[in-house]
């Protein structure tokens, strides 16, 4: 498993608040505030895992969609998005 800092694009620092996790299987997840909040699979399908909204956390989120070459999404495609179990 390797975890480093997610980086800020709308600001300074997240101050690690916000973290990228890359699991020995291939998952890419975002933990923000130590709850993980989204993932990339290594088909590069986006998954929801959070079933909460905030807007410091949709900061996390896009900055972690875009540094995977995925598209931003707004609080009501986030809303939209199905709330999946992390396995």
């Amino acid at each position: 498993m390797k975890i480093y800092e997610l980086p800020a694009t709308t600001q300074k620092s997240y101050y690690h608040k916000a973290k990228v996790v890359v699991t020995d299987s291939g998952k890419t997840l975002l933990r923000s505030y130590d709850t993980i909040v989204a993932g990339i699979l290594s088909d590069g399908s986006v998954h929801r895992y959070w079933n909460g909204y905030s807007a410091t956390t949709a900061k996390h989120v896009n900055d972690f969609f875009r540094l995977f070459g995925k598209r931003p999404v707004n609080k009501r495609e986030w809303i939209n998005m199905k709330v999946e179990e992390v396995a």
